[in-house]
C-alpha cells in the first residue's frame, strides 16, 4: 500500500467532487431531532468536556448507546478527546458536530482500539 506524505494510503483516496456525498451508501442521512446535546445535557452520564484534555469516549459511547433509532447525538464546538473507539449501531443513529474545525475529535496516542 502506497503512502502519501499526509498518511493516507492512495487506496482510501477520492476524488473531490463538491455536491456528491462519497463514501456513505445512500447519502448521509437528513436527521433533525436531537436525542442529546452532550456538552449541556443535565445527565452526568452523557456529558462530554469538550475541552481536549479529558477522555469524552465513554459518555459519547454511552450516548450513542442510548440514542433511539433516527435520532442525532450533537456535539457542539469543541475538541473532545477519545482514549478508545466508539461504535455506532449500523447507521440508526447520527453523531454530529457543530461544523468543520468547531467539532474535533483526536484520538490519544497509543489509544483508540
Amino acid at each position: 500500500m502506497r503512502q502519501k506524505t499526509d498518511g493516507l494510503p492512495t487506496d482510501r483516496r477520492m476524488a473531490w467532487r463538491p455536491g456528491v456525498t462519497v463514501g456513505v451508501p445512500g447519502g448521509i442521512p437528513h436527521r433533525t431531532k436531537v436525542f442529546v446535546d452532550v456538552k449541556a445535557t443535565a445527565d452526568p452520564a452523557l456529558r462530554c468536556a469538550g475541552d481536549g484534555r479529558a477522555d469524552d469516549a465513554p459518555a459519547l459511547q454511552r450516548a450513542l448507546d442510548s440514542c433511539p433509532d433516527d435520532r442525532v447525538v450533537f456535539l457542539p464546538a469543541g475538541t473532545y478527546r477519545l482514549g478508545r473507539g466508539l461504535r455506532t449501531r449500523n447507521g440508526l443513529t447520527t453523531l454530529r458536530g457543530a461544523g468543520p474545525g468547531r467539532t474535533i475529535l483526536t484520538v490519544s496516542k497509543g489509544e483508540g482500539k
